[in-house]
């Protein structure tokens, strides 16, 4: 995370930095991303950067730790809005998702994330939230979930089937992503249907 230096810059100042950083990150991958030329379009010096941040990685999932957290927000929101159903919210969700990474300013940034990133292994996947905030989020998800409307009742059970959600929601989009085809959602529906109606045959008793 990035130091009470960076915090203490003018909004402006910070701004430039960020978005020298996405423009950098969406031109090339994540390995390849140079702080050099962070910092040349940014019009700050080597040793500014390295007060800020400790490295390019620190930079980078300071970024994504914002950008998961706004989505979040959104996803609360919606969860809320949908009187506690969150499959219906995720399914809203996911097209709020698509909007946002394909905006302009956006789409390189993510597409360089979906495209080269590693379910198991990515460490910088970072829609990742450390151990207390993944302690604080589930707190509040759960207090949001009206547990009627599921077969699950158990804390960690429903929190589980909610982040499974969530990875089959980034696992639908990166699809999108490989396949460059943002209008196809069979792929998505498919997935939430299966999940809505389970996978073992209902029989009569």
């Amino acid at each position: 995370m990035p130091s009470q230096t960076f915090d203490n810059l003018s909004n402006d100042k910070k701004e430039r930095i960020l978005t020298s950083a996405l423009k950098e990150f969406g031109r090339v991958s994540y390995e390849e991303a140079s702080i050099n030329q962070i910092i040349k379009n940014a019009d700050i010096s080597r040793g500014s950067f390295y007060m800020y941040f400790k490295d390019k990685e620190d930079l980078y999932i300071y970024i994504l730790s914002n950008k998961r957290k706004m989505l979040e927000k959104k996803l609360v929101d919606l969860i809320i809005k949908n009187n506690g159903d969150f499959i219906l919210a995720w399914e809203q969700f996911y097209l709020d998702i698509i909007a946002f990474c394909t905006k302009k300013e956006n789409y390189k940034f993510f597409k360089n994330l979906f495209v080269g990133m590693r379910f198991t292994t990515e460490k910088h996947f970072a829609f990742k939230p450390s151990k207390l905030e993944m302690e604080e989020y589930k707190k509040k998800i759960i207090s949001i979930i009206d547990r009627s409307k599921f077969n699950v009742k158990n804390d960690n059970d429903l929190f589980d089937s909610y982040m499974f959600l969530q990875m089959t929601t980034l696992s639908s989009i990166a699809f999108l992503f490989l396949n460059e085809d943002f209008k196809n959602k069979s792929v998505f529906e498919n997935r939430i249907n299966i999940i809505k109606n389970g996978l073992y045959e209902r029989k009569e008793i």
